[in-house]
Order: structure tokens, then C-alpha cells, then sequence
């Protein structure tokens, strides 16, 4: 046995020369050690398979593929290395290694484990150790090694080369030094540190976790991570993640550690969490049009997504303005999650102008949400005063649903009788946004006005306004940055004056109506695509008087050939006035 010994008797320079060598590579991170799993199973596999060169024990002898040392002082090493890599481990050594990736010397291996994959040794037997693990024959240095191939209770069998064992008991070796090494198959533990709670308002959540081992530094650990059903992400040492954008809905993060044995954490660490807000509040009609005399009905709906149904909900709806009255909402009730429920209040003119803010609250959970409603009236001066007398306005009934939509670039000014505009563009599907007359857009009051595309000022929505300088002010910026106006007739011309460039004419309080071959394509435009004659069967009520020098004349009336249509640059942006009325008719076609 003692020969065994006779592979580590290098002289003590050549071995100080390979550690040194051996330390500037490192240093110089050529030398990585390569992190596998480690399959006992298979390594048992082959260690069962290429115990003994007697053939006649369901063995194939020593395997041809490797290098046999058993005349070049043992091989014994080589063997427990070849059974290491049937078990996926890549083998990197503090000394010599073979071109087959074997490490040759008893006390190279055992160092060689030790220091780069995480091998604990004890002078003892150890509890852990077991199938796949090796013990040495020691004498100050490792001079035998013995592989692991089974273990009942305190009894250890080994398969060994040189002086061949297969499923030796450990104790045809009792008087000799031993020293066990058993190599790392404990998986490390992964915790989730900080994340979102259950419920969250947000669709950006962000997640850091740590990982625990008994052998691999904590700082070493590397993570792999996925949301929901995807793929698993590459294994990386970040310790936090973040995800934006998600969709509403319930979701689970999962994160599981690896160690440097390549031992995953069997059970990764995980948090579910839904995203979307407690309830959704909607009303409908966000927004109305209400004349002198009438009521209109406003929708509330609440969409219950996780308050529990033991919750109340309180939903209220106030506004005030001379006038105007708010009635028909103050309601307490419970809901079961995932369902929904409606309520109605009304909201009644009796003063024939101006208009009310309202705020409809909902409070559940501890959480608020309030949502505004803006209610106007189109009459704020002579309710008979109006651009079609053909028409009693103040009993609409549009044939097509206004398509509203707070996120939509195209905005209708919540003035004179724009909800027509915002009905007529519904029939072609066309969303549009509510904005106010101090030009907040309705449901979104944090979105800029410039954020919208196009502003649509229909009949008689510049009626009071063109006095005010922080709206003119508001408007010449709108367009100055590249935005789009489309302005329809007026009652007095003046009411232009909010428009940028100024431009001037007569109103339908000024004019007289006509209401068959009204005006004629003065400049061909692609808007014109559609009308197939020169002559416009439309009505018109007004015409222009004034105009910047540069704008394109698009329409003239019949009777006197005056601008009925003008289209003129301001700054980045444009802006076009019509003496047309926003009403059903024939000339709805030319919006």
C-alpha cells in the first residue's frame, strides 16, 4: 500500500512552482472553475460499471477511454476523478491535472475539492456523509482514495482502484488514518426580501430577494427568476428585479438561489400579487349638454375587484352652481369582488346658462376615488339665438352614441353645442375627449392640453369666451406647439377674437341663414375627396371678414363669395374656422 505514495514524491520546487503558476492564473482569471450539478446517481452508475479490470463482476475493467497510472504510483485519484465527471462535475485543480480532466494525485484531489467545490472534511464520520462522496487514507497527507458506493446506518462500502474494491466495506481498511470529504448537494434557501403586497395600484413592481447557503457565500450565490409562466431568466448574481407595464390581473414572482455546486433551491421563493385598483369607478355620460328646463341622468358604476364583500362601499355625487342641483346619490353598500353594480343621479337646469363642476365619490377599503363631471348649458345668452331655426335644440336626438375616451388625442371644447360634434364623429367610431372651457380635459386632469392633437370648437362654443386672455393665451400655445384647431360658426363675430390670428366676420345673429347651395370649393383640398360637385349643398350661417394674409380660402359663400371656410399656419400648428353649424345634415359629411 505504501507504494501508492510514490505519484506525490515530486520534489518540494517543482510543487511550489505548479501552486505559484497555479495562483497567477487565477489571478489572472483564466481559470474558472466551471459550476455542474452534481448527479450521485451517475457517478455510482460508473463507478459500478469501472471498479475492478476483472471483467467477470458484471465489470468492463478499467475504462480505455482514461489514462490508467496504476504503474506510475496508483490510480486510485484518477479513478474517484473519472467518477466525479460521470456525475457532471468539471474538475479544476490547485496542481497537475490530465488532459482528460483528471486529477492524479490523492492529495492534489483532496485539496483540490477542498478549496474549489466546496468538499467539508471531518476526521470523523460524518452524518452527511454518503453515495458519491470519497475518503482518504491519510498520513499527514492523502496517499489513497476510495470512493463512496453505498452506505446502511454506520457502514460504508467503496470501489477503488489499484488495489481494485468494489462494494468494499470500509472496514477492510480499520487501523488506517481517514479523512472524509463530502462534497455539497445541500441547496441554498431563497427569501424575498421586499416586493408588492397582495393588492397593488400600480402596474410597476420591483422585487429584491437573498439567498442563504451553508457552503457558498452569500455574495457568491448567483439567482434566476421568472413572472407567471415565463421562461426562467439566466442565472446572474442581481439580487432585485423590476417589471413595468403589467397587465391587471393576479400574478407570481418566483426566484430560487443556486450555490457553487450548481445546487438549485428546490423550492423557489415566491409572492403572488394583483394588479388594479381596489374598484373602478366609471360614470356615464361623463360629461352632457343639459338646456334651460331640462334633467340629465348620469351612470355611476362600480366594479368591485378585491374589496371583500365585509367592506362598504359609499358613493356620493355633489356639485353646486347657480341654477343647477344635483340629486338622487348617497348610497352605502356592500359587493361581492368580481361583481359590479350601477346607480343614477340627476342633475337639473333651471337657470338656463352657465355650467356645474361635479365630483362623484366612491370610498371603500380606506381607499378614495373621485371622478369629475362637467354638465353645461348652450344657451348662454338668448336661448332662441341659434345657428339652425329649423331645429329645436334644446330636445337633441342624436342618432349615433358619443365615443368617449380620456386617453384620445382628438378633443371636443365642453361649450355651445360640441356634443354634437362629439356624436356625429361617433358614427364613424371616431373616440374623442371632453375638454372644458378653462381647457382641463374631463377625467384626466393631469393631461395637458398640448398632449391632444386636435381641438374641435363646435357651433357657438366660443360664446363668452374671447374676453377671457388666459384662454386666448392657453389656445395660441396649443397651436404654436403644433396642435390643430377646428373651429365651427359663431353668433358674433367678434367671438373670433379667441381664436390665434384673430381672425374676424359675421356670426348667425348677424347673418342671414341659407340653407341650399350655401357656398362652392373655392381652392381644391383632399377634405373635398368626397363631395362630388363644386357647390356644397350645406348649411351655412355666417361668413369671414378678416383673415391672416397667408391662410387659404377653402370655401366662399354663393351669395357674396366671402370665406365660409379658411385654413391658415400658426407657429407649428393650424388652424381652421367654418361657418358651418355641428348638426346632423347633409353637410356633416365635410367634417
Amino acid at each position: 500500500m505504501r507504494s501508492l505514495r510514490g505519484f506525490e514524491s515530486i520534489s518540494r520546487s517543482v510543487r511550489w512552482c505548479m501552486r505559484i503558476l497555479v495562483v497567477l492564473i487565477s489571478a489572472l482569471s483564466l481559470f474558472v472553475p466551471k459550476v455542474i450539478a452534481y448527479d450521485r446517481q451517475a457517478a455510482i452508475y460508473y463507478a459500478n460499471m469501472w471498479a475492478t479490470k476483472d471483467m467477470s463482476d458484471d465489470g468492463r475493467g478499467y475504462n480505455p477511454e482514461y489514462y490508467d497510472y496504476t504503474l506510475e504510483g496508483g490510480d486510485c485519484a484518477n479513478f474517484a476523478s473519472q467518477c466525479l465527471i460521470a456525475g457532471g462535475v468539471t474538475l479544476s485543480s490547485v496542481g497537475y491535472i490530465d488532459g482528460k480532466g483528471c486529477i492524479p494525485g490523492a492529495e492534489t484531489l483532496r485539496q483540490s475539492l477542498r478549496t474549489n467545490h466546496d468538499a467539508l472534511e471531518s476526521g470523523l464520520l460524518p452524518d452527511a456523509l454518503t453515495i458519491g462522496d470519497i475518503v482518504f487514507l491519510v498520513n499527514g497527507e492523502a496517499w489513497h482514495t476510495l470512493f463512496v458506493v453505498d452506505r446502511i446506518g454506520n457502514d460504508i462500502y467503496i470501489n477503488c482502484h489499484t488495489d481494485d474494491r468494489k462494494h468494499a466495506p470500509l472496514t477492510e481498511f480499520a487501523g488506517e488514518s481517514m479523512v472524509y470529504l463530502s462534497l455539497d448537494s445541500t441547496p441554498p434557501e431563497t427569501t424575498i426580501e421586499e416586493g408588492p403586497g397582495e393588492y397593488v395600484d400600480t402596474p410597476d413592481v420591483s422585487f429584491t430577494w437573498s439567498g442563504a447557503d451553508d457552503r457558498t457565500p452569500s455574495a457568491e450565490l448567483v439567482y434566476s427568476c421568472k413572472l407567471d409562466n415565463g421562461d426562467w431568466s439566466e442565472y446572474t448574481t442581481e439580487t432585485s428585479h423590476s417589471f413595468s407595464n403589467l397587465n391587471e390581473g393576479k400574478h407570481t414572482f418566483y426566484v430560487k438561489a443556486m450555490d457553487r455546486m450548481a445546487n438549485e433551491d428546490p423550492t423557489p421563493a415566491e409572492r403572488s400579487f394583483t394588479v388594479g385598483p381596489p374598484f373602478i369607478l366609471t360614470v356615464n355620460p361623463p360629461f352632457a349638454e343639459v338646456s334651460k328646463g331640462e334633467t340629465v341622468t348620469h351612470t355611476v358604476t362600480i366594479k368591485n375587484n378585491y374589496v371583500p364583500e365585509s367592506e362598504t362601499f359609499s358613493l356620493s355625487a355633489y356639485g353646486f352652481s347657480p341654477g343647477w342641483s344635483v340629486s338622487g346619490l348617497d348610497a352605502r353598500f356592500s359587493l361581492p369582488p368580481g361583481r359590479e353594480t350601477s346607480y343614477t343621479f340627476m342633475v337639473a337646469n333651471s337657470g338656463g346658462y352657465g355650467d356645474v363642476d361635479i365630483s362623484v365619490d366612491a370610498l371603500a377599503l380606506g381607499e378614495r376615488k373621485s371622478q369629475a363631471v362637467y354638465d353645461w348649458s348652450a344657451e348662454p345668452y338668448n336661448p332662441r339665438e341659434h345657428p339652425d331655426e329649423t331645429y329645436e335644440i334644446s330636445s337633441s336626438n342624436y342618432p349615433t352614441p358619443w365615443k368617449i375616451d380620456t386617453k384620445s388625442k382628438i378633443g371636443i371644447l365642453l361649450s355651445g353645442w360640441g356634443n354634437g360634434l362629439g356624436h356625429l364623429l361617433g358614427r364613424w367610431n371616431v373616440e374623442t375627449v371632453g375638454v372644458k372651457p378653462d381647457l382641463t380635459i374631463v377625467g384626466e386632469p393631469n393631461r395637458s392640453l398640448s398632449d391632444l392633437d386636435v381641438l374641435l370648437i363646435g357651433t357657438g362654443g366660443l360664446t363668452g369666451l374671447d374676453n377671457s386672455s388666459t384662454f386666448r393665451n392657453k389656445l395660441a400655445g396649443f397651436v404654436n406647439q403644433g396642435g390643430v384647431i377646428i373651429s365651427l360658426t359663431f353668433q358674433y363675430g367678434y367671438e373670433l377674437n379667441a381664436l390665434p390670428g384673430s381672425p374676424s366676420g359675421y356670426g348667425w345673429s348677424e347673418d342671414q341663414s341659407c340653407h341650399t347651395n350655401a357656398c362652392y370649393i373655392n381652392t381644391y383640398h383632399p377634405i373635398f375627396t368626397g363631395q362630388d360637385s363644386a357647390i356644397l349643398d350645406a348649411s351655412v350661417d355666417g361668413y369671414l371678414t378678416q383673415w391672416p394674409s397667408e391662410a387659404m380660402i377653402l370655401l366662399r359663400r354663393t351669395k357674396n363669395q366671402m370665406p365660409a371656410m379658411i385654413k391658415y399656419g400658426y407657429g407649428q400648428g393650424k388652424v381652421v374656422v367654418l361657418t358651418l353649424p355641428s348638426k346632423t345634415g347633409k353637410d356633416r359629411k365635410l367634417l
